[in-house]
This record gives C-alpha cells, sequence and structure tokens, in this order.
C-alpha cells in the first residue's frame, strides 16, 4: 500500500534531495535508511527503499548499483542501534538477561546505540 501512494516516495525524495556527488548520495542515505532501520526491521527497510533508491538513482543520474549495496549494509548497521531494530540484538538481550540474572539492570532498548554509532562512524 505504500508503494502504491508514492506516500514514502515523495517523503523519502524530500529527506534524500538532489545531491551533487555519490559521495553526497551515500551520506544521505546512510543516514535516512540507518535511522529507519533502527526502529523497523532490516529486511522491511531494504523492501521499502528499494523502489525509493531507484527513482531517486535515475533522478540524479547516479547508477542504481552504486546504492543497493550501501543500502543493504546501511540497513543492517542501523538494526544494530537499538534493541529493536535487529533480531540479533534482541537475541543478545535475552542471552545476557539469562545468563548474568541482571535484574533490573537488563540492557535497555538503546545501550548499543554508542557502540554502533561508533561503528558507523569509523566504517562510515
Amino acid at each position: 500500500a505504500i508503494s502504491e501512494t508514492g506516500v514514502l516516495e515523495r517523503a523519502m525524495g524530500a529527506v534524500l534531495g538532489t545531491p551533487d556527488t555519490l559521495n553526497v548520495a551515500l551520506i544521505r542515505l546512510s543516514v535516512s535508511v540507518a535511522i529507519m532501520s533502527a526502529f523497523l526491521s532490516n529486511t522491511a527497510t531494504v523492501a521499502l527503499m528499494i523502489p525509493v533508491v531507484l527513482s531517486w538513482s535515475r533522478r540524479i543520474n547516479i547508477h542504481p548499483g552504486k546504492l543497493m549495496m550501501p543500502l543493504s549494509f546501511v540497513a543492517q548497521l542501523g538494526g544494530s542501534i537499538t534493541q529493536v531494530g535487529s533480531s540479533h540484538c534482541v537475541v543478545a538481550a535475552d542471552v545476557s538477561k539469562a545468563k548474568y540474572h541482571f535484574g533490573e539492570h537488563a540492557m535497555g532498548i538503546f545501550d548499543m546505540s554508542a557502540t554502533a554509532a561508533l561503528v558507523a562512524i569509523g566504517t562510515g
């Protein structure tokens, strides 16, 4: 339904804008996808963004192949920002709670955000 209405494409078109270079396009794409992926499933984020990135890449005259792999990688990285962003974070929280008996000091939703942000800056 989202792809049929074009709402996501218009909203993301406004966020992504019209960058002059590939590097600026990658930065804009990375930031927006990482934020989306922090709160949505990585797979859903990529599935929603593929048609958006395809039309955006045509509009800004950049080959879509240069944006698709970064889209996938950034979605994976963005999923690590919060506990709910990716299944491996949920598993890590459950295992740490069961193994170390944290109780009231269990892993919170944003406990991995600082580490994920450092990894994002280091690999970006």
